[in-house]
């Protein structure tokens, strides 16, 4: 199918919310098709394809928001969590995975005591 200015449109009012009946009650002059000629449309392999790559560049522009988001709560807030998020989201923080830990419970309690008195 060759997409026309009306098939972008009614991507874009998909995108914003609207579904095929309210694009087509409420832009009837602009789409100029019928309810039943937008369903056809959305089953269109081309229409689709056009369609799922706007719905990835709109994720790709809100990521972005977020990740602004988050470099701000990392470096004006000083958010430790954030400044974690963003660096192994970037790879720069991995899970050190041969980190060693040794738990010493052989602790004597008298000894303690009578360093605590000693204070």
């Amino acid at each position: 199918m060759k997409l026309d200015s009306r098939h972008y449109f009614v991507m874009e009012k998909l995108l914003e919310g609207m579904s095929i009946e309210q694009i087509a009650k409420q832009h009837k002059d602009k789409v100029e098709v019928s309810v039943r000629q937008l369903y056809r449309w959305q089953r269109d392999p081309d229409f689709r394809k056009c369609l799922n790559q706007m719905i990835v560049d709109s994720g790709k522009h809100r990521l972005k928001a977020v990740l602004d988001a988050a470099y701000e709560a990392a470096i004006v807030e000083k958010n430790a969590a954030m400044t974690k998020l963003i660096l192994s989201s970037h790879g720069l923080l991995t899970p050190d995975k041969d980190a060693q830990v040794t738990v010493n419970n052989q602790i004597d309690i008298s000894k303690l005591r009578e360093e605590l008195k000693n204070l």
